[in-house]
């Protein structure tokens, strides 16, 4: 029988306890009278038969209580008694009670606020759409790690299959002209399926399109949903609007959602094309010209082991075709591993000490609500020596 079951019968059998009680003395009351029956039958007196009754079922107290304890009942009753005890006694010694309350209260509170947080970042997935599903791919040699250039996503695009998208950023600054003073705004240059990786659509207007990414196509803007709170006020009206940036008449098409930003928070988003740099032939066209961050969302059923072999794979191509851009005996490679890995891959050590700092503090105050509990029983030793010395319970 499950524990949970056997506590269930105990309670209501304590729910029913006046019923139960006598039951149990009438089922008693029956055996002892057939024994002393028999006894009478075998030529007893009638006193001396129920006196031996009696004694062959080792005195009824004792067979009730090896009854209330077959049936969990006395356990629950002391439970029930130490819990009345415990609280009659924090309301005779507010003093004391006081103490308990704010050392376990400090210690709690210390470990709800570390596991909170613990929790929000090493626990909780990411606040994207399957977010289990993105993954970030970093290329390094032995040196360190080096950004990715534009031919090196063409490459890896063209060269695995395990992904459903493959995504760039980088972040600049740029000052945004129109509308009240110039000002340096955080923007995030993306390539056209950076949202929709992340499974976020915005809540005004559209994000980027495929068309957006071609050269010479109409500079656009996408808006944080912080900035565009800052800026314009919560304005919708913004979106269609233009201004001046790069040189560049800029017009706003869309505004995000309050989620989280990765990798960067950012005030605008600009497409790949809308970018001086990124969009010069020069970057393009060199190998080396790498400042650009890639991760991507593999596709359904493929998991993070598949896509790192496949991105290994692409890589070791890329060694062979140009050794010199890629040089294996620098330790040239490219490994993928899950985003939300990566993204707490520094923090995590912290947090942990964290946690284990509050788990410890915690420890600490349950030590000392035990030393102060300890140094009350000492005091209650005589207390509880005449009670047991006259069978009574310590409450």
């Amino acid at each position: 029988m499950g524990w949970w079951k056997r506590t269930a019968e105990a309670l209501a059998t304590l729910l029913r306890k006046e019923r139960v009680e006598r039951e149990l003395d009438d089922e008693l009351a029956f055996h002892v009278e057939q024994e002393a029956a028999k006894l009478l039958r075998q030529g007893a007196e009638p006193e001396d038969a129920r006196r031996e009754a009696l004694r062959r079922f080792g005195g009824l107290e004792r067979t009730k209580e090896q009854v209330r304890d077959e049936r969990g009942v006395r356990a629950l009753e002391d439970l029930i008694q130490d819990v009345r005890y415990g609280l009659r006694t924090l309301a005779h010694n507010p003093g004391y009670t006081l103490v308990v309350l704010m050392t376990l209260g400090l210690g709690i509170g210390a470990n709800t606020a570390i596991f909170s947080v613990v929790s929000g970042v090493l626990l909780d997935p990411l606040p994207y759409e399957d977010g289990e599903e993105l993954v970030y791919l970093r290329q390094s040699v032995d040196a360190g790690d080096i950004a990715f250039s534009v031919l090196d996503i063409q490459d890896l695009r063209e060269g695995t299959h395990a992904f459903e998208e493959m995504v760039e950023y980088h972040g600049m600054t740029f000052t945004l002209l129109g509308e009240g003073d110039p000002e340096e705004v955080a923007t995030g240059v993306v390539s056209h399926n950076f949202f929709r990786a992340l499974g976020t659509a915005p809540i005004l207007g559209r994000d980027f399109s495929e068309a957006d990414d071609d050269l010479g196509a109409e500079a656009v803007l996408v808006l944080s949903h912080g900035y565009w709170l800052r800026r314009f006020g919560g304005d919708p009206s913004v979106v269609g609007r233009t201004f001046e940036m790069n040189g560049k008449t800029h017009t706003v098409i869309g505004v995000l959602p309050p989620v989280p930003q990765f990798p960067a928070d950012n005030d605008v988003y600009m497409p790949t094309s809308a970018c001086p740099i990124r969009s010069s032939d020069g970057f393009r066209e060199t190998r080396n010209a790498r400042m650009m961050a890639v991760f991507g969302r593999m596709a359904d059923g493929v998991e993070v082991e598949t896509a790192a072999a496949d991105v290994a794979a692409a890589a070791g191509r890329l060694r062979q075709t140009w050794p010199t851009d890629y040089p294996a005996e620098r330790g040239h490679r490219v490994t993928t591993s899950r985003l939300k890995d990566e993204l707490v891959h520094g923090a995590r050590p912290t947090l942990l000490v964290l946690l284990g700092t509050a788990g410890f503090v915690l420890l600490i105050a349950c030590a000392n609500v035990a030393n102060l509990a300890l140094a009350r029983m000492t005091r209650r030793e005589q207390e509880l020596a005449v009670r047991s010395a006259m069978g009574a319970g310590r409450g």
